[in-house]
């Protein structure tokens, strides 16, 4: 984590000397939610019309995907339904967001975000961060305000943005399967990546997510779990969270007032802390929470909740811990 981390220091201070412009934490669209990591303001404007265009690596299938998906959310945002180009083609058009993966940013979840006159340009360091630079394009697309409804504007600026921890989720105790898609949605939209739940809700999630294809492409970065048989048992991760061939254990840690978190070690060297809604009020908890964030071991972080708190702005809070390891912007 911390080579990954000065990896993109470095690539960051060399995009901010290039501009030359000031670089700033959070002065850009601070009601994104998780925070990015970083943000640089820059001068200029992008529009979106019907004339912009989609550009995608026709010769990769999933990148194919990815800009069927944009296209398709775009059309419910804007009413335009854009045209996608190959990512190679001569024909360069005046306005395009362009989608790329690029492995060499380290991190399968991080994303690139670069917005100039002509270009929204997301670069994903694999299929994860590409989907998490598409949900900050369709949250920035919401929080921005346009009066036109022909054309979006864009202010100009960069994002640098990876996740603090690998593993970001939800137990919902009584999940609502018919309040599933909605649950999804939202956990997508603030960069949850997987849900606990029990192994006849599993493969009525499993169902559902086959058969929504298109819905799929957003939530694929969700691994299903099995129950936890006790509050510090031990779970299975399946095998698409590491890309890995076979199942990781995870060693559980719950929280709990008196309890010594920086104490605690994982035969499995993998810790994911399970806490619930309380030590989002508590400070004494949440300070606590923080301090376990350096343990070497930790791995991830999930909530445990019920259904009827499945709500983005209760989630919002929880996601810039998970996100960034700290609750501040």
């Amino acid at each position: 984590m911390k080579i990954f981390f000065f990896q993109f220091l470095l690539l960051f201070i060399l995009f901010a000397c290039k501009d030359q412009t000031r670089l700033e934490d959070h002065d850009i669209l601070l009601d994104l939610c998780p925070a990015p990591q970083k943000t640089l303001q820059l001068e200029g404007q992008f529009i979106l019309d019907k004339n912009t265009y989609i550009m995608a690596d026709f010769s990769d299938s999933l990148s194919s995907h990815i800009a069927d998906l944009c296209r398709s959310r775009l059309l419910k945002l804007t009413g335009h339904r854009l045209p996608i180009r190959d990512v190679y083609s001569t024909k360069i058009p005046e306005t395009s967001i362009r989608l790329t993966l690029d492995e060499s940013l380290g991190n399968h979840q991080a994303y690139w975000f670069d917005v100039s006159n002509s270009v929204i340009r997301i670069t994903g360091g694999g299929k994860k961060g590409l989907v998490y630079g598409l949900s900050t394009l369709f949250e920035e697309f919401l929080l921005t305000k346009n009066t036109s409804q022909i054309q979006h504007i864009f202010n100009a600026h960069k994002i640098i943005d990876f996740p603090r921890f690998p593993l970001r989720g939800l137990i919902i105790e009584d999940l609502d399967m018919n309040a599933l898609e909605n649950t999804l949605d939202i956990m997508s939209s603030l960069k949850f990546n997987i849900i606990i739940c029990s192994g006849s809700e599993q493969q009525k999630i499993r169902n559902f997510l086959e058969s929504h294809p298109l819905y799929k492409e957003v939530v694929q970065s969700y691994t299903i779990h099995h129950s936890l048989s006790t509050p510090a048992g031990s779970i299975l991760i399946s095998p698409s969270t590491f890309s890995q061939k076979t199942s990781i254990p995870l060693q559980v840690i719950t929280m709990a007032s008196d309890r010594d978190l920086s104490k605690i070690r994982s035969k499995t060297s993998r810790l994911l802390l399970e806490i619930d809604t309380s030590v989002m009020i508590n400070t004494k908890l949440r300070i606590k929470m923080e301090n376990f964030f350096q343990h070497k071991q930790l791995k991830g972080i999930v909530l445990r909740l019920k259904q009827d708190q499945v709500n983005k702005d209760m989630l919002c809070e929880a996601s810039n811990y998970f996100w960034k390891g700290s609750i501040t912007h």
